[in-house]
């Protein structure tokens, strides 16, 4: 009686696990039932990031020069702010 209810156990066991292989169910982590195009498409979006920001690098270096341009014209090299950093050695 015991080696029937193992046998039948172990088929059991063995149908249900080729069951789940031949018809899994649409249900679990997004990645995991979607597959790996969404991980493809999160390194495309990283690499469109990476574009926009290299393409408006040069605009926003214009803007930060001018930006610095308009704040350091009002030093001299005698302004008391910047003698309090500057350290002359000889």
């Amino acid at each position: 009686m015991r080696c029937h209810f193992d046998s039948g156990l172990a088929a059991l066991t063995v149908l249900a696990t080729l069951l789940l292989f031949l018809f899994p169910l649409a249900s679990g982590p997004f990645t995991v039932v979607h597959g790996p195009a969404t991980a493809l498409r999160a390194v495309r979006f990283w690499f469109q990031l990476l574009f926009f920001l290299f393409a408006a690098l040069p605009f926003v270096a214009a803007l930060m020069g001018s930006w610095i341009g308009l704040i350091g014209s009002g030093r001299s090299a005698d302004s008391p702010g910047l003698q309090a950093f500057t350290v002359l050695r000889c």
